[in-house]
């Protein structure tokens, strides 16, 4: 199947430049692709550079999350391999280039579908290695990106962000950039999801951010400490029907639960609904 493609792959290149434009044979394209991918695993190696290429052409054309989806497979199936690292980290580069510059000219809100896949992929990249990010602020902004991402209004993209921040966490000691990113960013992040968890998302929001919340206590407690610490001292916030005692019990309980995501869900369900006087 590679060799066919190797064969065929400028006349094919050559149908893709004609139809950019056309939503439905993108779709087409990208399954394709991704089917060439799924069967060939990594047989599909003499491919990869050119297949990027064709991402970072079409992605930037169209902005079709479907080519996030793509290049989400080519980095969980070669961004281990040290022989398509190259081709790898300039496909991480480039797709978040694009995205920064799609989200600079619009807003988050209008382009969820393009932030959910983005988050799929960023997630791929982070397993894959952290080394893929190789510029820091890039990486910098792609978190922020990622906290503002936590108040869209759609469960999918929510979860995808959330699984994407809870994964950087768990990986950040394994760059000093990382950990960088992670600490600089850490207020922001926990103002966000204790703002969410007072109140301020539906109730069905709630496990996303309870994941990010374990994330913080396994593997940056001391950061997640700083942010309960500054939940209870700031009146008001996140809720002004809870009181400065209600805060510090919840900022006890979350800090003991560092493995047990189920009762740390209760946990913040039931402040949840203090926050909101439902408590009855």
């Amino acid at each position: 199947i590679v060799s066919l493609l190797l064969q065929v792959w400028k006349p094919v290149e050559t149908l893709f430049k004609k139809w950019l434009y056309d939503t439905e044979i993108m779709d087409y394209f990208c399954g394709c692709m991704s089917g060439a991918v799924r069967v060939t695993q990594t047989q599909y190696a003499p491919v990869v550079q050119l297949t990027v290429a064709v991402l970072v052409e079409g992605f930037l054309a169209c902005y079709n999350p479907l080519f996030l989806d793509v290049g989400a497979q080519l980095v969980g199936m070669f961004g281990k391999d040290q022989s398509q690292i190259e081709s790898v980290a300039t496909l991480v580069d480039q797709m978040i280039a694009i995205c920064f510059k799609l989200f600079e000219i619009t807003n988050l809100h209008d382009h969820t579908d393009v932030v959910q896949k983005l988050m799929h992929f960023l997630t791929w990249v982070v397993r894959s290695s952290m080394l893929l990010f190789i510029d820091l602020n890039r990486t910098s902004r792609v978190f922020g990106y990622s906290i503002a991402a936590l108040s869209l209004p759609e469960l999918p993209t929510v979860r995808a962000t959330s699984l994407f921040l809870s994964e950087f966490i768990r990986h950040c000691s394994q760059r000093e950039e990382a950990l960088f990113v992670v600490s600089h960013n850490a207020s922001d992040l926990l103002s966000s999801v204790l703002k969410a968890v007072g109140g301020g998302v539906p109730r069905h929001m709630l496990e996303p951010m309870t994941d990010v919340l374990l994330a913080m206590n396994k593997h940056c407690p001391d950061l997640l400490a700083a942010g309960l610490m500054n939940m209870v001292t700031q009146e008001g916030f996140p809720s002004g029907a809870v009181s400065r005692t209600q805060k510090e019990a919840f900022a006890k309980s979350v800090l003991r639960e560092k493995v047990h995501k189920k009762r740390l869900q209760e946990l913040v369900q039931e402040f949840y609904l203090v926050c909101r006087m439902m408590n009855w």
